[in-house]
C-alpha cells in the first residue's frame, strides 16, 4: 500500500479554524491526491472568520478560498462556513462538537484532517480538542503550522514534491 492508498475511497472530513489553515496543514497532501487521482470525497469545515477581527470582507475571503482550493485540484470545493469569530472558539464548545457530529451524520468521514491538539493557537486547539471529544472512533490526522505548532511530535509523512510545494505556496 502506498501512502495516498490509504486515503483511497474515502471521506475525508477537514475541519480547520481558520481559511489558510487548508492550505497551510494539507495542501501538499490535497494537491497530491487530486494530482494522482485518488478517489476521495473531502469535505471542507471552516469554523472561524477572521472579518469580525480584522474587518476583511468575507465574500472575498470566501472566494480567496474557492480559488486556493481550485490551484489544488479541488475544482468544486464542499466548504461549509460556520463564521465564529477567530480567537473566540473556545467559546462555543458545545456548538462546536454538535455541528462536528451533524457533518460527520450527513458525510460519513472515514477520515478527519485537522489541527493537533497542543497547537499553540487557541482556536486550532480548541477545534482539535473538540474533534477529539465528537468524533470518537474516526481515523484523526492531525496537521501542524510551523509558526503555532513548533512542539508537535510529527508521526505521518507525506512525501511531496516541489510542484506539490510550489502549488502549496
Amino acid at each position: 500500500m502506498t501512502e495516498l492508498e490509504f486515503f483511497s475511497n474515502k471521506n475525508l472530513l477537514v475541519p480547520v479554524a481558520h481559511h489558510d489553515d487548508i492550505e497551510f496543514m494539507f495542501g501538499g497532501l490535497i494537491a497530491r491526491i487530486t494530482k494522482e487521482k485518488i478517489s476521495a470525497n473531502i469535505k471542507f469545515a471552516v469554523f472561524c472568520d477572521r472579518f469580525l477581527n480584522t474587518g476583511e470582507e468575507i465574500s472575498l475571503v470566501h472566494q480567496q478560498q474557492k480559488n486556493a482550493l481550485k490551484i489544488l485540484g479541488v475544482d468544486l470545493p464542499d466548504i461549509t462556513n460556520f463564521g465564529y469569530r477567530a480567537r473566540f472558539l473556545n467559546q462555543y464548545e458545545d456548538e462546536i462538537r454538535i455541528k462536528l457530529r451533524e457533518l460527520h451524520k450527513e458525510f460519513n468521514c472515514d477520515i478527519i484532517l485537522t489541527h493537533n491538539r497542543h497547537d499553540l493557537n487557541q482556536d486550532h486547539a480548541c477545534l482539535a480538542l473538540q474533534t477529539h471529544r465528537a468524533l470518537k472512533g474516526v481515523t484523526n490526522i492531525s496537521g501542524e503550522i510551523l509558526n503555532t505548532g513548533a512542539h508537535l511530535q510529527k508521526n505521518f509523512f507525506i512525501r511531496l514534491s516541489e510542484e506539490d510545494l510550489t502549488l502549496k505556496f
